[in-house]
């Protein structure tokens, strides 16, 4: 753990994008909750201003416990300037 934080770290200086990856394991009752309030924010609240603000709620709620898998970073080349401003 330690030494991919130090790589992360090592890469964001250096201007990379970088992105950390995780898993945890769910039971098909907790994967189908958790669709079932993705949907209903949706359904409901099409439109709405805080329609981003409520899914990334429940995102929280389930991205819990996460075991790092690793990480990876890349140059982002698709702007003018991005590693400047990166």
């Amino acid at each position: 753990m330690d030494q991919t934080l130090e790589m992360v770290e090592t890469y964001a200086e250096t201007g990379l994008r970088t992105l950390l990856l995780a898993r945890r394991d769910i039971s098909a009752a907790e994967y189908e909750q958790f669709a079932h309030q993705i949907e209903t924010i949706q359904d409901t609240r099409r439109g709405m201003d805080d329609l981003d603000e409520l899914i990334d709620q429940v995102y929280t709620e389930i991205e819990q416990d996460l075991i790092l898998v690793g990480a990876t970073a890349i140059e982002d080349c698709l702007q003018d300037k991005c590693k400047t401003t990166i």
